[in-house]
């Protein structure tokens, strides 16, 4: 049991990971929505260590709960990732359909969504690549679809007819 305060515990998370998107108000809502075991030393609301990592691990759907998850925003995920890895070609609008299909698990805190880059990685990416391709854009789906009605037209057997209109004068 390793117990730290607030501001301590994300200190030590920035020593581990210095680009996390993890902050107090993310443990504090965290606290408030009773998800994350915690205590009071009079004023300051302390917590332990191994139990945050195991909690935020949970959340996220990692069974190995023995490592700090690697906590973006989707906005600095999706550039990370292609900074990192030149094997996804995921761009933001692919992982925010995915975070809402829920194919890749995150943590609402306000109007953001957080998500952990381990989720890109071998053993959990299987939940992202499995099934069918993640839900396409609007435009995507109206090309697919254009695409569709001129392929039915084409293949029609029957001749087109023209038919003139007389112009009266």
């Amino acid at each position: 049991m390793r117990l730290a305060t607030l501001p301590q515990a994300i200190k030590e998370f920035r020593l581990i990971d210095p680009r996390t998107a993890l902050n107090e108000t993310m443990l504090l809502t965290l606290i408030r929505k009773n998800q994350l075991p915690y205590g009071n030393h009079g004023v300051r609301t302390v917590v332990d260590i191994r139990l945050v990592i195991a909690t935020l691990n949970e959340l996220l759907g990692f069974t190995d709960e023995t490592f700090l998850p690697q906590i973006r925003t989707i906005r600095t995920a999706a550039a990370e990732l292609k900074k990192v890895t030149e094997h996804i070609v995921m761009g933001e609008d692919r992982i925010r359909i995915c975070v809402a299909d829920g194919k890749i698990p995150s943590i609402l805190i306000g109007n953001r969504r957080y998500i952990a880059l381990q989720s890109f990685t071998d053993p959990y990416s299987q939940s992202i690549v499995c099934g069918k391709v993640p839900g396409m854009i609007k435009k995507e789906l109206l090309k697919c679809d254009m695409l569709e009605q001129l392929g039915a037209k084409i293949s029609r057997n029957t001749v087109p007819q023209v038919v003139r209109i007389k112009s009266q004068k």
